[in-house]
C-alpha cells in the first residue's frame, strides 16, 4: 500500500505549469479565444504562486474566473490551493469542475480522483474511473488506482481480478503483486497469498528476497515446516545469508534443539561476513530473557562473548557485552573485571560505568566504588546515581560527612525519579540516625516515604530506628505493619514489628512474629536469636531466653548488651 501511496503522491503533485503546459498541448490558448486582460491576470496568479503568495494567487485565480467561468486551468489550480489551505470541499468542488470541462487532461483528472478519496468519496471515485477505463488505450496506472479504490470500497476480489486482467495483458510488476498479496489476506485467502509470493520466486528464482517474502509468510501463518524449507532454500543459495541463519537460530530455540542451535551460533559468531553489531544482536536475543535461560545457556552464551572479545580485542564493544553477560549470570568479579577493561578503551558509556558500580558493591569492594565514582564525576557531573553510589561507599567506609555530600548533590540532579529520590533521602536518614541527629532522620525518612509511599524497606527502617529510640512507636507499628502487607515473609521485617510491639509490651504478639522471623530467617539470625531471647524473658520463659541469647553469640552477635543478658540471666536494656 506504501507504493501506491507515493503513487497517488507523485500523481497528485503536477505542478501548475504542467497543466498549463497539458491544457496548451490539448486546446492551444489564442488571442481570439481568451481575452488578453484575463490571461494577465492568470499569469499574475501563477507568479505570486511560484512566489509562495497563495492567498493573493487563489485571489487573482477567483478573479479569471469571474471573467471566464469556463477557465479549467484556473479552475485546477484554485483546487491545488485550496487543497493546500485544507478547504477539501472546496477544493473538490473546482478539481470536479476543471475535468469536467475538459475530460482529457489526466492532470485533472488525477487531482479530481484524489481528492474524491481524500474526502472519503471512494465510491464517487470509482464511478469515474470506470468510465474512463472504457477507452482501451488507457494509462495502465489508472487501473491500479482503480484497483486500489475498489480494496478501500471492501470489494477486493474486483480488485483482484483488475490486477489479474493487467497480468494477461503483460501490464504487471512488483508492486502490483505485492498490493495483490494484501487483497488476499484481506479475503483470509492464504492460498492466493502463498500463489502469489510462489509466483514471484518462480520468476526470480536466484534472487533470496522473494524466498525470504514467502519464509516470512510461512512463519506469520505458522506453518514452521515450509518456512524452513524457504530458510533452507535461501542458504543453499547464499550459505551466509544473515536472515536465514538468524530463523534458523530461532526455529532452534523453538524446536528446542540445543545441538543445532549452538551450531548455529558458533558459525554466525565465527562468520567474517558478519560485523560485530549484528554479533552483538544475535548474542543478546536469547540473553535478553535471562530469567528463561538456563545455566548452560548462559555458560555457552559467556563462552560466545568471550570469543568475540578475543576478535574484536581493541573494541569497547565485545568487552561491553562480555562484561552484560557475566553480570546477568550473577558472575560478579569477572564482570567487573570486563567493565574495567571496557572502560580502559572507552570510558563514556554510562550503563558501563553504573554496572560497575552495582558489581563493587555487592562485592562490597568499598573503595574501589568510591574511587571508580570519584573518576565517573568527570565525566558525568550531574549524575544523580553516580553522587548516590559515591554516597554508599563513603558510608561504608564510615566517611559519614562525605557520604552526607554526595547524597545531597545527588538529590540536586534526581529529577522526577521518585524511586531514586526515596533511596537517597533514606540513605540519608541511616547517616543521620548513626550520627543520633534524630530530628533530621525523621525528616529525611518522611521526605523518602513522601516519594515512594509503597517502599517497604523505608517503612521497615524508619520503624525500627523509631523502636530503638522507643519514640512514636504507634507510628512505627502503623508503618511496620505496612511493610509487612508489602513483604509478609520478610524476616527482618517480621522483627521490626515483633520488636516495636516488645517495647508496647505486648509481649505475647511479640512471640507470635518474632517466631515468625525465626522461621524465615536465613540472614542475621544472631539479632532474631536475641530478640527472641528478650522477649521469652519478658514472658518469664528465663531459661529458654538463655538459650537463644548463647545461639545469639554462637552466631557471631556484637550487641553490647549480650553479655551481660548471658551473665546476669536478666534482660539488659539495649546499647548503642
Amino acid at each position: 500500500m506504501n507504493k501506491l501511496i507515493i503513487l497517488f503522491s507523485i500523481l497528485s503533485s503536477s505542478s501548475a505549469i504542467q497543466a498549463q503546459e497539458a491544457r496548451t498541448s490539448q486546446k492551444p490558448y489564442t488571442l481570439d479565444s481568451i481575452n488578453i486582460m484575463q490571461t494577465s491576470i492568470f499569469i499574475d496568479a501563477l507568479k505570486e504562486k511560484s512566489l509562495g503568495n497563495n492567498l493573493e494567487a487563489l485571489k487573482l485565480f477567483n478573479q479569471a474566473i469571474e471573467a471566464n467561468p469556463q477557465n479549467d486551468a484556473a479552475l485546477f489550480e484554485i483546487s491545488k490551493l485550496e487543497e493546500q489551505l485544507a478547504n477539501n470541499t472546496g477544493a473538490l468542488e473546482k478539481a470536479q469542475k476543471a475535468y469536467e470541462l475538459d475530460k482529457s487532461n489526466k492532470f485533472y483528472l488525477e487531482q479530481y480522483i484524489q481528492l474524491l478519496t481524500k474526502t472519503s468519496n471512494i465510491d464517487k471515485a470509482i464511478d469515474v474511473l470506470r468510465e474512463v477505463l472504457k477507452n482501451k488505450d488507457v494509462d495502465p496506472i489508472l487501473k491500479v488506482q482503480y484497483a486500489y479504490l475498489l480494496g478501500m470500497s471492501k470489494n477486493p476480489k474486483k480488485a483482484i481480478a483488475i490486477f489479474e486482467e493487467m497480468e494477461k495483458n503483460g501490464e504487471y510488476n512488483e508492486a502490483i503483486a505485492y498490493e495483490k498479496i494484501k487483497l488476499f489476506m484481506i479475503l483470509n485467502d492464504m492460498k492466493g497469498a502463498e500463489n502469489e509470493l510462489k509466483k514471484m520466486v518462480q520468476n526470480n528464482p536466484y534472487d533470496t528476497r522473494y524466498l525470504g517474502n514467502l519464509a516470512e509468510f510461512y512463519l506469520k501463518s505458522g506453518n514452521i515446516i515450509e518456512a524452513e524449507r524457504a530458510f533452507n532454500d535461501i542458504l543453499r543459495i547464499e550459505p551466509n545469508n544473515i536472515s536465514a541463519l538468524l530463523y534458523k537460530v530461532q526455529y532452534f530455540q523453538l524446536k528446542k534443539d540445543e545441538d543445532n542451535y549452538k551450531k548455529t551460533i558458533i558459525s554466525l559468531v565465527f562468520n567474517k561476513d558478519l560485523n560485530l553489531d549484528t554479533k552483538i544482536t544475535i548474542l543478546t536475543d536469547k540473553f535478553a530473557n535471562a530469567g528463561k535461560v538456563d545455566s548452560n545457556d548462559k555458560s555457552f552464551l559467556i563462552q560466545m562473548c568471550q570469543v568475540l572479545a578475543q576478535h574484536y580485542p581493541e573494541d569497547f564493544r565485545s568487552h561491553h557485552l562480555m562484561a552484560d553477560m557475566l553480570y546477568l549470570g550473577g558472575k560478579y568479579e569477572e564482570s567487573r573485571k570486563a567493565y574495567l577493561k571496557t572502560l580502559s578503551l572507552d570510558n563514556k558509556e554510562y550503563n558501563v560505568w553504573q554496572n560497575l558500580f552495582y558489581t563493587q558493591n555487592v562485592l562490597k569492594l568499598y573503595q574501589e566504588m568510591a574511587d571508580s565514582t570519584e573518576s565517573a564525576i568527570e565525566y558525568f557531573p550531574a549524575n544523580s546515581i553516580v553522587y548516590f553510589y559515591n554516597g554508599l561507599a563513603n558510608t561504608q567506609l564510615e566517611k559519614l560527612d562525605k557520604a552526607e555530600k554526595s547524597f545531597k548533590r545527588s538529590l540536586r540532579f534526581v529529577g522526577e525519579n521518585k524511586a531514586l529520590e526515596a533511596q537517597i533521602n533514606s540513605s540519608l536518614a541511616d547517616i543521620y540516625q548513626k550520627q543520633k541527629r534524630y530530628k533530621e532522620m525523621d525528616e529525611s525518612f518522611e521526605l523518602a516515604i513522601m516519594a515512594d509511599p509503597d517502599n517497604a524497606f523505608t517503612l521497615n527502617n524508619y520503624a525500627y530506628y523509631l523502636s530503638l529510640r522507643k519514640d512514636k512507636l504507634e507510628l512505627a507499628k502503623k508503618m511496620s505493619r505496612k511493610s509487612l502487607d508489602i513483604e509478609k515473609d520478610n524476616a527482618s521485617f517480621l522483627d521490626t514489628y515483633a520488636w516495636i510491639n516488645f517495647e508496647l509490651g505486648y509481649y505475647t504478639e511479640a512471640k507470635f512474629y518474632q517466631e515468625q522471623a525465626l522461621a524465615n530467617g536465613k540472614d542475621d539470625m544472631a539479632t532474631l536469636y536475641e530478640h527472641y531471647g528478650d522477649i521469652l524473658f519478658k514472658l518469664n520463659e528465663t531459661e529458654k531466653a538463655l538459650i537463644y541469647w548463647t545461639k545469639a553469640k554462637e552466631s557471631g552477635s556484637k550487641s553490647k548488651s549480650l553479655p551481660s543478658k548471658i551473665s546476669t540471666k536478666k534482660y539488659v536494656e539495649h546499647q548503642d
